[in-house]
């Protein structure tokens, strides 16, 4: 045992150790002499060379088999040795901690160690990254480590084979230790410093076995859920997503363009897509084309994301010709997002969507209330706000089709519904398909919630003198439109009245006075207000021209307001003029 305290003669004792560790007779000799530990603990403390140094290593290694021989006190002297004179070369130790975990659990890794184990990560050796990686999952997963800023050390080497360019069983672990440091706080302002996003964003861009892309699956989702994501991650991620389409198979595609979909709750990707729109829409065009239905719903919804956000809502117009195919899709999911984005698209692009694509699309919506109606509402919608559409659709039979949803149980369809026929009747307003669902619209009146676009309809078509009949033989459904504290709502009402009144086929019948009472008093409420006042009077000056409407005045409270009007106005205004002519109709 004197020889291991010798310079001279330690290292010949140290290769004798090595020889017999697996020798028990032997070695139980050595053991017996009670001097061997402390022996080897001195060899610790002469040690002058990086040979001697993994010499000692090996011995405690083969020790730290048989139990309670090694201490904690032999893995402090051990370690520092190491910590002296090891290297990258000196793998012994890599063996020396796997063996001696409970120890390490115990003493616990600094710092310093974690940091000198950690370059291994980087051995021109790939067996040996591998083996230092597994044994740094240990380390880590098993809290061998002092605290967790210590962990930080390791970071830059386990990053550095997260990438696609590692080969896959140094890839898993390193990817399995990046999940565990990912659920660390302390260390997110390392791992983002270190561009964890790019690099776990990479594997995806290489053909790899499902395992490996499952715990990509789980670092990347960790990423997007704790760490924050910069414009520079943005600018090199997005050209990444043709080849990642390209590469990943169909049950991985999915789940990773969902995680990456997370990117929308970040303010800087929509700067970045407002400023780099062409990259922008060359990327999502490839996932949108992807043959996976999944990922196109994911992209679609990406896509609708960026299309309802002000700053970038014109961002992807070059994606429409892309939109107008995918409404047509099978998946009703895709079709009905697609409708969403033309819709927000359509004030550019109204021309496009006049094509087959899309009247296969409201075939489908309009054949029955499913979940491509609202949205084909919404489209059509669109559509209908000019002249050119309204007539292509009203050509290809799509606006007869909408009739069906006015009288809809669902709220939202029903009131979509009505807004496309106000929309169409004020581009074709003498249109067959508007005659046909006036009769409907004069029942949608009754009905407050409905309004304004019952109101907006009956507006535009009363042009038509038929409408505009059909209109006076129901005034009554305007009543109730005069109570209204909405000046939209009461100068749609005069306006539409003053259209039937003005028709002389439609004056001839109005004969209801009683409906006729509740408009003309309702004037009396706003003879304050010039500009509505001088609408109403307007109206009760043709309705003094008939029979009903002179009884509806005497019989209301107007008539006094309009004394009282008449006598504050100045010789010469028009609206005196007008009162007089009703006073001297009534008096007759």
């Amino acid at each position: 045992m004197n020889k291991l305290t010798d310079i001279e003669q330690a290292s010949t004792s140290l290769q004798f150790i090595i020889k017999n560790l697996t020798n028990q007779t032997v070695l139980r000799q050595l053991v017996q002499t009670g001097k061997l530990i402390t022996s080897l603990l001195e060899t610790c403390s002469i040690c002058n060379s990086a040979n001697m140094a993994t010499e000692i290593i090996i011995v405690f290694t083969g020790l730290s088999r048989y139990q309670n021989l090694v201490t904690e006190e032999c893995v402090r002297n051990v370690m520092e040795i190491f910590m002296k004179f090891g290297t990258t070369q000196t793998k012994e130790i890599l063996s020396f901690i796997h063996t001696s975990q409970a120890l390490i659990s115990k003493i616990k890794l600094n710092q310093r160690y974690l940091g000198k184990i950690g370059t291994f990560l980087q051995s021109s050796t790939i067996t040996l990254r591998v083996e230092a990686s597994n044994l740094m999952y240990h380390i880590v997963n098993n809290h061998f480590y002092d605290n967790v800023y210590s962990l930080k050390t390791i970071v830059p080497y386990v990053l550095a084979n997260c990438t696609e360019e590692s080969p896959n069983e140094l890839l898993t672990p390193s990817l399995i230790i990046s999940c565990l440091l990912l659920k660390m706080p302390e260390l997110y302002e390392n791992l983002m410093e270190q561009d964890i996003f790019l690099k776990v964003a990479s594997v995806f861009t290489a053909k790899k076995p499902d395992q490996v892309y499952a715990v990509a699956l789980q670092s990347f989702a960790l990423i997007m859920k704790n760490i924050e994501i910069t414009e520079e991650n943005i600018r090199q991620s997005i050209p990444l997503l043709p080849k990642i389409n390209t590469v990943l198979p169909h049950n991985i595609l999915p789940r990773f363009i969902a995680l990456y979909c997370h990117i929308v709750q970040y303010k800087k990707f929509y700067e970045f897509v407002e400023k780099n729109k062409e990259i922008v829409v060359i990327n999502l065009g490839s996932v949108l084309r992807s043959n996976s239905t999944q990922t196109v719903l994911l992209g679609m919804k990406l896509c609708y994301s960026l299309i309802n956000y002000k700053g970038t809502h014109n961002s992807l117009q070059n994606l429409t010709p892309i939109f107008i195919s995918l409404v047509k899709s099978r998946i009703h999911q895709i079709a009905s997002i697609a409708a969403a984005c033309l819709v927000i698209l359509s004030e550019e692009t109204i021309d496009s969507l006049l094509n087959d694509d899309v009247i296969s699309f409201f075939n489908v919506a309009f054949s029955s209330e499913n979940v491509l109606t609202v949205n084909g509402l919404r489209l059509c919608g669109s559509i209908v706000n000019t002249v050119n559409g309204s007539k292509y659709l009203q050509d290809k039979g799509v606006i007869t089709k909408i009739a069906t949803f006015i009288g809809s149980k669902n709220f939202v369809i029903q009131k979509l519904a009505l807004m496309v026929y106000a929309a169409f009747s004020s581009s074709i307003p003498i249109s067959s398909a508007c005659m046909e669902v006036l009769p409907t619209f004069i029942q949608a009146m009754k009905f407050q919630a409905l309004q304004p676009y019952p109101l907006i309809f009956l507006s535009n078509v009363t042009i038509n003198p038929k409408c505009a009949t059909a209109c006076a033989q129901q005034l009554n459904i305007f009543g109730p439109l005069f109570q209204s504290n909405e000046k939209v709502i009461l100068n749609e009402a005069i306006e539409t009245l003053l259209k039937i009144v003005s028709c002389p086929e439609s004056i001839q019948a109005i004969t209801d006075s009683e409906a006729l009472t509740k408009i003309v008093t309702a004037a009396a409420e706003h003879s304050n207000d010039e500009i509505m006042f001088g609408k109403y009077l307007e109206l009760i000056s043709t309705l003094s021209g008939i029979g009903a409407g002179k009884n509806a005045l005497l019989g209301s409270s107007i008539y006094q307001t309009l004394i009282q009007k008449e006598s504050k106005l100045t010789k010469g205004d028009p609206q005196k003029t007008l009162i007089m002519r009703i006073f001297a109709r009534c008096s007759c």
